[in-house]
């Protein structure tokens, strides 16, 4: 298995909607089941999260359409599961998400379990389905839908 197809195969985190949901729970698992007890205040924090990755996916979406860029793996006609035909490169929502849920699994005290969702953007790139501009502007996405839900989840916590 040549390295492209290795990292297409390690991106699957957030290959279709499915996939995004079992995310989406594992991570409000983790949140909610701190330390081997059931956590109540991380219930906000959850609905956030989820409510602003669908958001992000939202502007991810809108965003391919305005700039329309062909990825990597389209220039060389290298089309498959994981470089479909009818898709664009700018902004890597891999990346954006990867980012944004790593940053969270990170400050929530799973250190090592965030670097899986921090290496989705090396995955991309390495499996030629987006440039460094893509994961870059999904980088920047995904940061600033961090410092969104740290704001969010102060105010609401103060509540």
């Amino acid at each position: 298995m040549n390295l492209e197809k290795l990292a297409c195969k390690l991106a699957f985190i957030y290959n279709d909607n499915i996939m995004l949901i079992i995310t989406l729970f594992f991570i409000s698992i983790l949140l909610l089941h701190k330390d081997g007890n059931i956590n109540y205040k991380n219930i906000n924090g959850v609905i956030i999260i989820c409510l602003l990755t669908y958001i992000l996916e939202i502007i991810i979406t809108i965003s391919k359409n305005y700039f329309k860029t062909s990825r990597p793996c389209q220039d060389r006609n290298i089309i498959s599961k994981c470089c479909p035909a009818t898709s664009f490169d700018i902004p890597s929502g891999h990346t954006a998400l990867g980012i944004f849920h790593g940053l969270i699994l990170y400050y929530a005290g799973y250190k090592y379990l965030s670097i899986f969702f921090f290496l989705q953007p090396l995955f991309r790139y390495i499996g030629l389905q987006h440039t460094l501009t893509a994961i870059t502007v999904g980088g920047v996405y995904g940061g600033i839908f961090y410092k969104i839900f740290e704001y969010l989840n102060s105010k609401i916590n103060k509540l």
